[in-house]
């Protein structure tokens, strides 16, 4: 999928994020099915195969920060969202992941100091609130220090679902987080 995307866009501004990132940063076990590529020019959707490329436009200055990366079988090299935006991608964006998905990656990353907790931090303090609350969430529960860290940037302002595809009616209100509980286990 990356050497696709490569050898597609050489030459232009993009990078490469959300599932497909964290697939490349080893923090999630499988390949997505769709690939986000923000892009500095409108473009429309690709599919290939069983892949949908996805490419979201993004004004040139708003792009994420990115690692230019080889990648076999490409001729070009390939620009990826460096984890911690990548991560952040998807527990807030419009095109969530599930917990389970962002947990992992969160565990994943921590564990082998591909996520550095520092960079994460100050890059939530620029991200929507909710990424700062859902992550908080899971690594509180995964007794990691980074939960303190994060406390602080909570805010006041309602609440976000956990899980922002599922209905919230029955969610437990997680006052520390901010966030509704609408997840199973």
């Amino acid at each position: 999928q990356l050497a696709i995307a490569a050898d597609w866009l050489e030459g232009e501004r993009y990078v490469v994020g959300g599932l497909a990132a964290l697939a490349h940063w080893n923090l999630i076990g499988h390949s997505p099915t769709t690939v986000d590529i923000f892009l500095a020019r409108r473009k429309p959707n690709v599919r290939e195969t069983h892949t949908i490329f996805r490419f979201i436009y993004v004004p040139e200055a708003d792009l994420p920060p990115a690692r230019t990366v080889g990648v076999a079988g490409a001729r070009a090299l390939a620009r990826v969202a460096e984890p911690e935006h990548a991560l952040i991608h998807v527990v807030a964006g419009r095109y969530a992941a599930t917990m389970a998905v962002v947990g992992e990656a969160l565990r994943r990353g921590l564990r082998d100091r591909v996520l550095r907790r520092r960079y994460l931090i100050r890059a939530l303090r620029h991200a929507p609130a909710a990424a700062a609350r859902r992550l908080g969430w899971l690594a509180e529960r995964q007794k990691d220090p980074l939960a303190e860290k994060l406390r602080t940037l909570v805010g006041t302002g309602g609440y976000v679902p956990l899980d922002p595809r599922r209905a919230v009616g029955q969610a437990r209100r997680d006052r520390t987080w901010r966030v509704l509980e609408n997840i199973d286990g």
